[in-house]
C-alpha cells in the first residue's frame, strides 16, 4: 500500500496570531519519517510560524481534533484525542502545556452523577471522531483496542466556565442507547459487523453519519473466506430514530439501512458537513480499497492474500443520495477534511 501523508485539518475560526480567515490548523499525522507531533497553520499568504498553541504531547496520527472560544470569553482551546495515554488532553491559547481531559464510561443510564456511576476509561482506545453538534456541545465516537466492532458516544459540553471554574467538563457517555452501540451490515453473501476503526464520522443538520469502515469475515463460497472495505452509512439523530417499529423504539440510537450505501466501499477516508449553494451537504473523499481473501483454490492451492488501493475519488449526500463529485487530484488517504 502506498503511504501517504496523513493529518487532520479543522478550520481555523479563532485568532491564533496569524489571520485565521479561511485558514487550516494541521494536527499531527505522519509523514515520510513517522508519526508527528507538530502543529501547523496554513493561511492565505503561506505558512504561518507564530501559532500560539504548544506542540503536541507525543506524536500523534488521525487524531479527532476540535478548536472553540470559551463562550463569553476571548479564550480559545484546542482539544486533541487519540493519543496513547490520556487519550484526550486540552490546551489554551497562550500556554505551554498540555492537560488530561477525562473520558468517562457509565455503569447506567440516565443517571447524571459522576461520582456514583461513572469512572475514567482506563483501556487502550484505538479510534477518535469528533464533531460539533451546536456551538456549545461535541459528539465523539470511539472504539477500543481490539474491539473495533462496537462504537461509545460520548459527548462534551463546552460551556466550561460556568459554575467549574477553569475545570473542563469531562467527556460524558451518552445517556440512551447509543452509549455503545455496534452497526451490523447485510452483504450479498451474509450478515456483517462493521469495523469502525476507519469510518468517517461528518453531521448533517441534525444528523451524525458514521461513513465507511471495513466489514467482518464472510463466507464466499464453501473453501474461501472475504472482508472488505464497507460502503455502508450509520445513521444517528438526537431527535429520534427512523425505524421505531422494533422494542428500540424511537428514542436516539444508531441505525444501518436508513441512509443510502455509499458508491463505493471506502475506509481511512475523510469526510466533512458542509454547505453547498446554501444547501446541507456531506462530502466524502480519498480513502483506501481494501480487499482480502482466505481459503482454498481448487483441489489443493491455499490462497491468503490482501490488496490495499488508495482512493482519488468523492461523493456528495445530498436529498438523501450519494452522487459523485470531482475527483482528487492525487489519491489519498488518513487525512482530513475542514
Amino acid at each position: 500500500m502506498q503511504k501517504m501523508y496523513l493529518l487532520f485539518l479543522v478550520f481555523c475560526l479563532v485568532d491564533l496570531s496569524c489571520s485565521c480567515d479561511d485558514s487550516l490548523l494541521l494536527v499531527g499525522g505522519q509523514d515520510a519519517s513517522g508519526p508527528l507531533s507538530s502543529i501547523h497553520l496554513l493561511t492565505p499568504s503561506g505558512w504561518c510560524s507564530d501559532i500560539d498553541f504548544p506542540a503536541l504531547p507525543e506524536p500523534v496520527t488521525n487524531p479527532g481534533v476540535h478548536i472553540f472560544t470559551l463562550k463569553d470569553t476571548d479564550r480559545n482551546f484546542l482539544i486533541v484525542c487519540g493519543f496513547s495515554s490520556d487519550h484526550c488532553k486540552f490546551t489554551e491559547n497562550g500556554s505551554d502545556q498540555w492537560n488530561s481531559l477525562p473520558l468517562l464510561v457509565s455503569r447506567g443510564y440516565g443517571v447524571n452523577n459522576f461520582d456514583s456511576v461513572m469512572e475514567e476509561v482506563v483501556s487502550s482506545s484505538k479510534s477518535f471522531k469528533v464533531v460539533p453538534l451546536d456551538n456549545q456541545t461535541v459528539v465523539m465516537v470511539s472504539t477500543k483496542e481490539n474491539v473495533s466492532y462496537v462504537g461509545n458516544t460520548h459527548t462534551n459540553n463546552l460551556d466550561w466556565n460556568q459554575g467549574h471554574g477553569d475545570t473542563p467538563l469531562p467527556w460524558a457517555p451518552a445517556e440512551d442507547q447509543t452509549a455503545e452501540f455496534s452497526l451490523p451490515g447485510v452483504a450479498w453473501n451474509g450478515v456483517f459487523s462493521k469495523n469502525m476503526t476507519g469510518s468517517c464520522l461528518a453531521r448533517i443538520g441534525q444528523e451524525l453519519l458514521l461513513t465507511g469502515g471495513r466489514t467482518s469475515e464472510l463466507p464466499m463460497d464453501m473453501n474461501s473466506r472475504v472482508k472488505s472495505s464497507d460502503a455502508t452509512v450509520g445513521r444517528m439523530s438526537p431527535e429520534g430514530a427512523i425505524n421505531c417499529e422494533d422494542a428500540s423504539g424511537c428514542g436516539p440510537r444508531w441505525e444501518q439501512g436508513v441512509v443510502p450505501d455509499l458508491i463505493e466501499g471506502r475506509e481511512e477516508h475523510a469526510c466533512l458537513g458542509t454547505m453547498l449553494d446554501g444547501v446541507d451537504v456531506v462530502l466524502v473523499g480519498g480513502g483506501t480499497k481494501f480487499d482480502y481473501i482466505k481459503g482454498k483454490s481448487g483441489y489443493s492451492y491455499y490462497i491468503e492474500r490482501e490488496t490495499y488501493a488508495t482512493l482519488r475519488s468523492v461523493e456528495v449526500f445530498h436529498d438523501h443520495l450519494w452522487r459523485s463529485g470531482p475527483d482528487f487530484n492525487v489519491a489519498r488517504s488518513g487525512f482530513g477534511l475542514g
